[in-house]
């Protein structure tokens, strides 16, 4: 990625919307929106590990970022995985995911997502990732 893609790159991230902070009404939907385009925009300065990028047509439709999390264990970890709403049914989240397997080379590869995200758990399902846990988030609001 290059610095002239941040604006890009965040309008890809603030459109995942099946997240807790989308869900709970009490967050402002800019603020949720706001977590995402902060979150791509820190990965262009490498703080999430590497990023990668998938283009369509000459255009970002995709990014995700990934990093080795344990050179032990052998595993690697994809924390963020968007895709452009112009670009979604077309795949891109698998090229996405291929192209992180190859790029770790690791034994194992971990993400998470949101149980209600139905498009994404399809997806990492084809790339032969099992559920083996689960975990609640609690909010408490005090005001």
């Amino acid at each position: 990625g290059r610095p002239e893609e941040g604006d890009r790159l965040a309008d890809i991230a603030q459109g995942f919307t099946l997240n807790r902070f989308h869900r709970d009404r009490r967050i402002d939907p800019v603020k949720a929106r706001g977590v995402y385009r902060g979150w791509a925009r820190t990965a262009l300065e490498g703080r999430h590990g590497d990023l990668l990028l998938a283009e369509v047509e000459g255009e970002v439709a995709g990014l995700a970022t990934f990093a080795v999390a344990d050179g032990e264990l052998g595993v690697g970890l994809v924390a963020l995985v968007a895709v452009h709403p112009d670009f979604r049914g077309r795949r891109v989240l698998d090229a996405l995911m291929a192209g992180c397997e190859r790029a770790l080379g690791g034994d194992v590869l971990v993400t998470s997502t949101q149980v209600s995200n139905g498009p994404a758990l399809r997806a990492f399902g084809r790339h032969g990732l099992l559920p083996y846990g689960a975990r609640h988030i609690f909010h408490r609001w005090f005001k």
